[in-house]
């Protein structure tokens, strides 16, 4: 009769799951764009800088495309902007001309940058 009484009590329990909540996967990837885009902006303005790094505009493009492709809801993708911009404008008081502390700071954000796509990259959840 215990066992019986152990038994259901067990089948009326949720679930144990290591799976986070969507809520926390969801807040989670919002953050992660949100910080991606103020790495794309310091690395815009450090292109600027030291512009032996390739195309001008490559970083302020891979913004948009990001934008584009993620659709993010208004609350986060004003973030994002915001944190283009504040990534640029910490950049632009950091750096007037390039030099080997520019380039130290642009390897910092790609590295940066590169994590936090990989995260955004990975299966939801992992």
């Amino acid at each position: 009769m215990i066992a019986l009484l152990a038994a259901l009590f067990l089948a009326q329990q949720p679930p144990v799951s290591d799976a986070p909540a969507a809520a926390d996967v969801y807040g989670r990837r919002q953050q992660d764009l949100i910080l991606l885009a103020a790495r794309l902006g310091s690395l815009h303005r450090l292109n600027q800088v030291c512009p032996s790094y390739g195309q001008i505009t490559v970083f302020r493009d891979r913004m948009m495309e990001v934008v584009d492709v993620e659709r993010p809801p208004r609350d986060t993708k004003e973030a994002m902007i915001a944190g283009f911009n504040d990534g640029y404008r910490q950049m632009t008081e950091r750096h007037m001309t390039c030099s080997l502390e520019a380039e130290e700071d642009f390897t910092r954000a790609a590295l940066s940058a590169l994590s936090i796509s990989d995260r955004l990259a990975a299966p939801l959840g992992v």
